[in-house]
C-alpha cells in the first residue's frame, strides 16, 4: 500500500482505498525523479499535465511577492502526498490510458483526487475567511489621539504610522 501522509485523520489521503496491485499499475503509468535539494519541480502557469506523488521527503510550494522580490511559502507538500492534480484532470492525454486499460482504477483514482481537491477548497475557504477576520480586527481597533486643545479623536491604528505636527 502506498505510504500515508502524518497528516489530521479527517484529510483524505489518495490510494487509500487502493489494493497493492492498483497503486503498481498506476506507478507503471509514471516515471519516477529525483530531486535535489531546492530544485524546481514544478512551476507556477507551467503546461505540465503530471500529478505528482511524493514518495519521501517533503516539498514547499512557493510564489513570488507581487515586486517579485520576495517569496512567499503557500505550503508543504508531504509524503504520501500529491499534487498537480487539477492540470491532471483537466488534461485528457494525461489520463486517458490509465482509463482505457484500467477503467475501475482510474475511477477510484477520480474519486480520491476530487476529495484532495474538495479538501483543498474548503481548506482555501478557511484561510480567506481567517484573513477577512484578522482585517476586520485590525480596522476595529482604534486608539485615541489627542492634539493639543482639541478634542479626542478615534483614528484607526494605522493612521498612527503617520506623523501627527501641531500646527
Amino acid at each position: 500500500m502506498a505510504k500515508s501522509s502524518k497528516k489530521e485523520k479527517s484529510e483524505i489521503q489518495v490510494f487509500e482505498n487502493f489494493t497493492d496491485n492498483d497503486v503498481v499499475i498506476i506507478f507503471n503509468f509514471s516515471e519516477k525523479n529525483f530531486y535535489q535539494r531546492d530544485e524546481i519541480v514544478f512551476k507556477e502557469k507551467s503546461k505540465d499535465a503530471s500529478l505528482y506523488i511524493v514518495l519521501s521527503g517533503k516539498l514547499e510550494a512557493i510564489t513570488h511577492s507581487p515586486d517579485g522580490k520576495g517569496r512567499i511559502s503557500l505550503s508543504f507538500i508531504e509524503e504520501g502526498e500529491v499534487f498537480g492534480e487539477l492540470s491532471f484532470l483537466e488534461s485528457k492525454q494525461s489520463f486517458e490510458k490509465l482509463q482505457k486499460k484500467h477503467p475501475d482504477i482510474a475511477s477510484k483514482l477520480i474519486v480520491d483526487l476530487a476529495k484532495v481537491v474538495s479538501l483543498r477548497l474548503r481548506n482555501a475557504d478557511k484561510f480567506i475567511v481567517d484573513i477577512f477576520e484578522m482585517i476586520r480586527k485590525n480596522e476595529s481597533k482604534t486608539i485615541e489621539v489627542i492634539k493639543d486643545d482639541e478634542p479626542v479623536k478615534k483614528v484607526s491604528k494605522r493612521a498612527t504610522k503617520s506623523k501627527i505636527e501641531n500646527k
